[in-house]
Parts: structure tokens; sequence; C-alpha cells
């Protein structure tokens, strides 16, 4: 009889511990968030048990909801009444563009083509014009500009 008390005391306080352990998943991390929340603001509202579990923390925290506030509240004002510069760009610098996304798909899809890929020069290698800088109308010039290329 004396055996059956002691498991059983020792069972409960398993399950203590099991249900506390629950309590404290990630699962309930909201919940536990607004309960310290309200600890931090009136600790007298909450069960003892949440006092002392919450008492365990270093003291001095500050309630975190109004912080939360307020970097929403940044977050929705912060790009209004900010102007955005609009650039012109000119038709030619436009079709210099297009030019360099047109090169650089002939580079994507035949550039192993104009590689050297033969050290002995054996295989005889044809011109390649569209991996030219001509043929998509740029210059020499133009390899010291910057493209934009997503």
């Amino acid at each position: 009889m004396y055996i059956q008390k002691d498991m059983k005391a020792q069972m409960q306080e398993v399950i203590g511990k099991i249900s506390t352990d629950l309590t404290l998943s990630a699962d309930s991390a909201t919940y536990i968030e607004e309960l310290y929340e309200q600890y931090l603001l009136a600790p007298e509202t909450l069960s003892e048990d949440w006092q002392r579990y919450f008492g365990q923390f270093p003291q001095g925290d500050q309630p975190h909801g109004p912080i939360k506030q307020q970097f929403l509240d940044l977050a929705r004002t912060a790009h209004r009444g900010q102007n955005i510069e609009k650039t012109e760009v000119s038709p030619e610098q436009q079709l210099r563009q297009i030019a360099v996304i047109k090169l650089i798909a002939a580079y994507r899809h035949r550039g192993h083509q104009k590689a050297k890929l033969d050290p002995l020069g054996l295989a005889k290698r044809e011109h390649i014009a569209e991996l030219e800088l001509a043929t998509h109308g740029l210059t020499q010039a133009d390899l010291a500009t910057f493209f934009f290329y997503g």
C-alpha cells in the first residue's frame, strides 16, 4: 500500500512536469507572451504559479506592447512624404541596354563555340558574328559603361 502511494506521488510529479513543459511549448508562445506582458503591467492579476515563474526572470523589463506598436507605426509611416526621383533614360541608352542583354544571351547560348577549349589548336573554329559587339550595335567604349542586368 505504501509503495502504491509513493508511486502515485512520483507519477503526479512527472505529470506536473510534463504539463508545465507542454504549457511552455512553441504552440503556446503567443499566450505566454501575453501572460508575461500582463505580468509586467500588473503581476497580481496572474495566478501564483505564473507570478512565481515570471518572478525568476531578471527584473526591470519593460512591457513590449508599446514598443511593438511603435515599430508598426514607424513601418507604416516611414515611406510617406518621400518623393521618389524619376530618372529619365534616353531612347539611345535603352537600345544599348537591350543590345547588352542580347549579347549576354548570345554568350549563354553560343559562348562555348568561341571559348578556347582545344589547347593544341587542331579543331577548326568558325567565326560567330552573334558574339561580336558590333553585331549588337555596341563599341569598345560600351565595355566601360555600367549596364543593369537584373
